[in-house]
């Protein structure tokens, strides 16, 4: 996942509360609503996530994948 991909993920849910919502209980579907594609790995991830706030979301994702300077 690269860190564009991660920054249009979170600026989408700073701005707009319901997909904020939609992305912390259910990330996968977040995911595919903006049509973004993600790694096996990082579908792995992101179905495993138990979070409750943006900022722990962020924190997964910077401790359990890998990225890309993209």
């Amino acid at each position: 996942m690269s860190w564009k991909v991660i920054n249009k993920l979170l600026i989408r849910a700073i701005i707009d509360a319901r997909f904020a919502r939609k992305l912390l209980a259910d990330p996968l579907a977040a995911v595919h609503e903006v049509e973004l594609e993600i790694t096996p790995e990082e579908q792995n991830v992101l179905r495993n996530a138990r979070v409750e706030d943006l900022s722990d979301l962020s924190q997964l994702l910077i401790n359990q994948l890998e990225y890309d300077e993209e």
